[in-house]
């Protein structure tokens, strides 16, 4: 066995051993999302809030409500770099031709041949 082999074989081995004694010791421990309780609150509060209809979604569903709202953003803009890649695409292929299949004696007719 070659010495790389070897400490390839002893690195996985010890982080394996590390991976086992932290998820069997419950974890890292306990880290509470101070951010994201005030995010929850938010959304909850916005989700179906009939006394200030600038903030409110009117769904009952505080699920579909943050995926078509606070989502949608996303999805548009998603959908704009999607259609900007396949337009660039086809503008960088759109002079693109099969080549031209040429005999020994059409060499001098290919060289006079316009570009573009």
């Amino acid at each position: 066995m070659r010495r790389r082999d070897l400490v390839v074989a002893l690195s996985l081995a010890s982080l394996s051993i590390a991976l086992g004694v932290v998820f069997s010791l419950g974890g890292l421990g306990f880290i509470p999302a101070r951010d994201l309780r005030d995010l929850s609150k938010s959304i909850l509060g916005n989700t179906f809030n009939p006394w200030n209809p600038n903030l409110t979604v009117y769904s009952l569903n505080a699920v579909a409500a943050a995926m078509w709202d606070y989502r949608a953003l996303d999805t548009v803009l998603e959908t704009a770099v999607l259609f900007a890649a396949v337009s660039g695409t086809a503008t960088l292929f759109r002079r693109v031709r099969e080549p031209l299949a040429l005999s020994s004696g059409d060499f001098q007719k290919w060289l006079e041949l316009p570009l573009g």
